[in-house]
């Protein structure tokens, strides 16, 4: 039998491809570059790390410091030397004259930033107790010099407090010394007994935790 030849119309005839279009080639290369880009500076972000900053009060010195580093995201490595910055008190000689030098320095965290967190801790509660000023000077620093006699007493039991970290209660004590100044015959002994006790048992929990 004779082959039976398709017709020019109906034959099957390769079609030919388009190029490939500009824009499409355009928009790739975009998001490859933006990719790398976003990338790099993620990698960026991580490898040069958070700044976390804040501050640090040691009860044994009464001193105040500001530290500052840098820590890797979510593993926390810290990336940079810690650096740290003593700083004053809002409180001068009247009231730090009363204040002894303790061994055993412990720095208790008072305030952490790091990005848009903030923490507050304890010790803050002390610092925020010494700030009340009055457009002459420091409230305390004015409260010590007309009360020498009860400064003498009242600052070290502030202190013995805070190296106890019963920052909470330091408030108290203050409000108790400021009543007991405003009393028609005020005495140390008035507030040294007032807290003795108090003290007394949060030294002795301290040494005998649960």
């Amino acid at each position: 039998m004779a082959a039976i030849s398709q017709s020019p119309s109906t034959a099957k005839v390769p079609r030919s491809q388009s190029p490939p279009s500009w824009n499409g080639i355009v928009i790739g290369i975009g998001v490859v570059l933006v990719s790398i880009l976003v990338g790099g500076m993620a990698l960026l972000w991580f490898f040069n790390g958070q700044a976390v900053a804040g501050e640090e009060f040691c009860p044994q010195t009464f001193q105040l410091r500001d530290f500052y580093y840098r820590r890797l995201p979510w593993v926390k490595t810290i990336v940079t030397p810690t650096r740290l910055n003593l700083k004053p008190l809002p409180v001068s000689t009247s009231v730090l004259q009363h204040i002894k030098r303790l061994p055993d320095e412990r720095w208790d965290v008072a305030m952490v930033n790091e990005g848009v967190q903030q923490d507050i801790r304890a010790p803050r509660i002390l610092i925020q107790a010494l700030s009340p000023s009055t457009t002459s000077g420091s409230f305390w620093d004015s409260w010590s010099n007309k009360h020498p006699e009860l400064a003498a007493v009242t600052w070290p039991i502030v202190q013995q407090a805070a190296v106890l970290q019963a920052y909470e209660i330091v408030p108290d004590i203050l409000e108790s010394a400021l009543d007991t100044s405003y009393s028609n015959a005020p005495t140390p002994d008035a507030i040294t007994n007032r807290w003795k006790s108090t003290l007394e048992d949060l030294s002795r929990d301290n040494h005998n935790p649960k």
